[in-house]
């Protein structure tokens, strides 16, 4: 009886001993979630720390704060060229004239841009002959860059068509954005600077297309001193352009008006005169003819290069021309 009580009260133990070992796990992954909770917690608190020390840390927004020894965070440099942006603005405007807005060339991005294009769509066309399968999707991925490579064809054509600063207002531009934002143009890199471009350009004050109307105007216009050619009026207007010595006139001034249609008057009476004087000292028919005809051709030749007419009024023109030589040639013939 006794051994039967022993064995009854090593059963119980037993199964006792087997639940307090069951609730071991629990208890050891009760205890493991709390673990990594608080290790999860300081790791938390470390970034948190981490972050706040990015933030605070010191950052120099030039190398002239370097050297003078005063630092501000990121996010202060950040803003002060924000507010830079505004300050630069109101500085061109208080220019006299207001400054134009300019535009820098950027030929390098511009060609990464072309070649990343052209990269992309030699992949699409590599997939679609592989797989021999045109998809929707594909041909959307292909329309869209067709579309992406026609609008950098006619930006970059845009760009080339606009006026090119002169070589000091480019100069006078850069460093006057290296001073707006010197974080944004100086980098570690000696060969990197923000503000490099092959030309800063602007929309045309004037238009590239002149008001001359023959190539003789056309011929002063680019060649005569600018304070010659130019007019009262667009001095005033685009006196920063006058001032540069460089830029042609839209309009001739009166005096290079004056002057050009001296010169096509001169051009006139020389072609009526020197034949006839050379016909006129030596009366033979044959040398009369051969002058005629000369000066014909070289009249014809002259006011189709130089003169902007109608092939009506050049042929009207040289028909007149003939005309009174021939007449001249039968009354000394």
């Amino acid at each position: 009886m006794a051994v039967h009580v022993l064995q009854d009260l090593e059963a119980q133990s037993g199964v006792q001993a087997a639940a307090d070992v069951e609730k071991v796990p629990e208890m050891d992954t009760a205890v493991g979630s709390n673990d990594r909770a608080s290790i999860l917690r300081p790791s938390t608190s470390i970034r948190s720390a981490s972050t706040d020390s990015q933030s605070a840390r010191v950052i120099p927004s030039s190398m002239s704060d370097v050297r003078n020894g005063s630092m501000r965070t990121g996010s202060e440099a950040s803003v002060d060229e924000e507010r830079n942006i505004c300050d630069f603005a109101e500085s061109l405007e208080r220019e006299e004239p207001p400054a134009d807005p300019w535009f820098m060339e950027m030929t390098g991005l511009r060609r990464l841009h072309f070649l990343h294009i052209n990269k992309r769509l030699a992949a699409c066309k590599k997939r679609v002959l592989e797989t021999r399968r045109a998809t929707d999707r594909d041909m959307e991925e292909i329309r869209a860059l067709f579309h992406e490579q026609a609008d950098a064809i006619r930006d970059y054509q845009l760009i080339h068509s606009l006026d090119t600063l002169s070589p000091n207002k480019q100069k006078g531009r850069k460093a006057e954005s290296m001073k707006f934002f010197p974080k944004t143009g100086e980098s570690v890199f000696p060969d990197v600077d923000g503000f490099e471009s092959a030309n800063y350009r602007c929309v045309p004050r004037q238009s590239n297309t002149s008001e001359a109307v023959d190539d003789v105007r056309e011929f002063l216009r680019k060649h005569l001193p600018v304070s010659f050619t130019w007019t009262e009026e667009e001095k005033k207007a685009h006196k920063d352009l006058f001032d540069e010595k460089i830029y042609m006139p839209k309009r001739l001034s009166r005096k290079a008006e004056v002057l050009a249609r001296f010169i096509v008057a001169m051009f006139g009476a020389l072609f009526i005169l020197l034949p006839m004087y050379i016909m006129a000292l030596d009366t033979n028919r044959t040398k009369n003819l051969v002058t005629t005809t000369v000066a014909v051709l070289l009249f014809a030749m002259v006011s189709s290069l130089t003169l902007r007419t109608s092939n009506d009024q050049t042929l009207g023109a040289t028909a007149a021309y003939a005309a009174v030589l021939v007449v001249f040639v039968g009354l000394t013939s």
